[in-house]
C-alpha cells in the first residue's frame, strides 16, 4: 500500500479521502497507522484507499483479490497459533501441578513420609522444575534472541546440588 501510495504521487491523507468519494469510509487516523505499518486495513479500508489512489477497475479486483489471500493466511496462522499456545500452555502446566502438589503435600504432612518417600518427591519436584526451567530458556531465545548472547553466562538452569 505504501508502493502504491508513492506511485500515486503520495497524495495526503485528506486528498485520499476526498479521492475515496465516500465520507467516513477511509478515516485519517486509520489510514495513517496503516501506511506505517501498525494495523492492518480492513476490506473496506482497502478498497477506498485503492479508488482514492485512482487505480483501474482491473487494478481494484487484483488488490481485492490480494487482500482475501492475505486474509486467508491470516486466519489460518491464528489457527496455528492458538495451537501453539495450547500445547504451550500444557507443557508448562503439567509438570506446575506437580510441583504445586508436591510441595503442598510435604509441606502439610512432612512428617509423615519416610526419608525415602521424601527423596523421590523431592527428586519429582526436581525434574519437573527443570523441565519448567528448559522449557522458559528455550522460548526466551525464540521470543528474545539477543538475550541468547550471555548464555554462556546464566546457562539454563541452576547448578544441581547434591543434597
Amino acid at each position: 500500500m505504501r508502493e502504491l501510495h508513492l506511485r500515486a504521487g503520495a497524495p495526503s491523507l485528506r486528498t485520499l479521502q476526498r479521492n475515496a468519494g465516500k465520507h467516513g469510509q477511509l478515516p485519517r487516523s486509520t489510514l495513517q497507522r496503516v501506511l506505517s505499518g501498525h494495523a492492518l486495513p480492513s476490506f473496506d479500508h482497502l478498497v477506498a484507499f485503492v479508488e482514492g489512489c485512482g487505480v483501474s477497475r482491473d487494478a481494484l479486483r487484483a488488490w481485492q483479490r490480494a487482500w482475501h489471500r492475505a486474509e486467508r493466511v491470516r486466519r489460518s496462522s491464528e489457527g496455528a497459533e492458538t495451537v501453539f499456545r495450547a500445547e504451550l500452555l500444557h507443557e508448562l502446566r503439567s509438570p506446575l501441578t506437580s510441583v504445586v502438589g508436591f510441595s503442598s503435600v510435604l509441606l502439610k504432612k512432612w512428617d509423615r513420609f519416610t526419608g525415602v518417600q521424601k527423596r523421590m518427591m523431592v527428586e519429582v519436584l526436581d525434574a519437573d522444575a527443570q523441565r519448567v526451567s528448559s522449557l522458559l530458556w528455550a522460548m526466551s531465545g525464540s521470543l528474545y534472541p539477543d538475550l541468547r548472547e550471555g548464555a554462556a553466562l546464566v546457562g539454563p538452569s541452576l547448578p544441581r546440588r547434591e543434597l
